[in-house]
């Protein structure tokens, strides 16, 4: 039996709200961004030629706040009548993260090795 969701697409997507079935009970959320970008996003015509260009990988699923991780099955985290909101997430923003976590990373460990106990 399919699960029925409620879709809420967050900007810069367009803003399509609707309701959508998750048919199958062995689809990963990896797939299932997949399948919402081709069943929902590739089928509005005003918005073809933008969203080709997006990849599924920049998806993110968040339910009550809270990220859908690609690895878990849908069956296993979402219930009927949730509502998920769909977000585009930009590379240029993703790899800021990256680089600025790993200045984090790199700065605490210069720090933590400088630290001396003093008696």
């Amino acid at each position: 039996m399919p699960i029925r969701v409620k879709l809420s697409f967050e900007s810069p997507l367009p803003p399509i709200r609707c309701l959508y079935a998750i048919k199958a009970t062995e689809v990963y959320i990896k797939d299932l961004k997949k399948n919402i970008l081709d069943d929902i996003l590739y089928q509005s015509l005003p918005t073809k030629k933008s969203v080709q260009k997006i990849n599924s990988s920049l998806l993110k699923l968040t339910l009550d706040g809270y990220e859908l991780v690609d690895t878990e099955l849908a069956k296993d985290v979402i219930r009927n009548d949730d509502l998920i909101s769909v977000e585009y997430i930009d590379k240029n923003e993703i790899d800021y993260i990256n680089k600025r976590k790993a200045e984090i990373l790199k700065s605490k460990c210069y720090f933590s090795s400088n630290f001396k106990f003093v008696k």
